[in-house]
């Protein structure tokens, strides 16, 4: 049985209780030791990105998240500023989710498997992939 994105956003919310930055991989464990049901990074990032919108997440930078409760010190006044637009907290959110659609992708590949056109497509979707991350980069230092 396949997990919901509202189950997840609990789990998530209940996760962030805990003083600490958080990672997508540490969301991921968390959802795996509180439930047996089965879900992607996809649905987790899309959760994050909800409680994000909603406050009940805060974005450290990109890929770090923490609890809205905990202090908000200079840094984090600081790595707010570097984000100054709801247009590129939206484009970043949007790449986040690609990237992560794109590492479920490449990561259920068996390689060894791949012929070599195949294999020349995956080499050049990991370029892609590299490309949006300087993309996001750009978004959080507009």
């Amino acid at each position: 049985m396949k997990i919901s994105t509202a189950e997840i956003k609990l789990l998530l919310k209940e996760c962030v209780r805990a003083e600490g930055v958080y990672t997508i991989s540490d969301f991921s464990r968390y959802i795996s030791l509180k439930s047996d049901k089965a879900f992607t990074k996809s649905q987790i990032s899309g959760a994050i990105s909800q409680l994000v919108d909603t406050g009940m997440i805060a974005r450290v930078e990109r890929g770090l998240y923490k609890g809205p409760t905990q202090e908000m010190g200079e840094d984090s006044k600081e790595t707010k500023g570097k984000i100054k637009t709801r247009f590129a907290q939206e484009a970043i959110d949007f790449l986040d989710e690609i990237e992560n659609k794109f590492s479920d992708f490449v990561n259920s590949k068996e390689i060894w498997k791949l012929d070599e056109h195949e294999f020349e497509i995956l080499s050049e979707m990991r370029e892609l992939k590299e490309r949006m991350e300087k993309i996001c980069k750009k978004c959080e230092y507009t």
